[in-house]
């Protein structure tokens, strides 16, 4: 399932998605009322966002399954 990712916007998260491209973030609570209107009123941009975010989380490996390999490897590798 492809939805849009709206969070606060991070470093890290700015570093990882490209704003309004692959995902979509926020700076206050009054930006967060402003992103959410927009995001309904432009359902085909959204999708569009949420298709491309989808697509950079398993291109670049940020799955929760890719995450728990790497998790996993890491811990094997401590104790071998």
């Amino acid at each position: 399932m492809k939805k849009v990712m709206l969070s606060e916007e991070t470093k890290l998260l700015t570093n990882l998605f490209i704003p309004d491209v692959e995902a979509v973030f926020f700076r206050s609570n009054k930006d967060l009322i402003k992103k959410i209107k927009f995001l309904l009123r432009n359902p085909t941009l959204r999708k569009s966002i949420a298709k491309n975010g989808y697509n950079k989380v398993y291109k670049d490996k940020h799955s929760v399954i890719d995450r728990m390999k790497e998790f996993k490897n890491i811990v094997n590798g401590q104790f071998e």
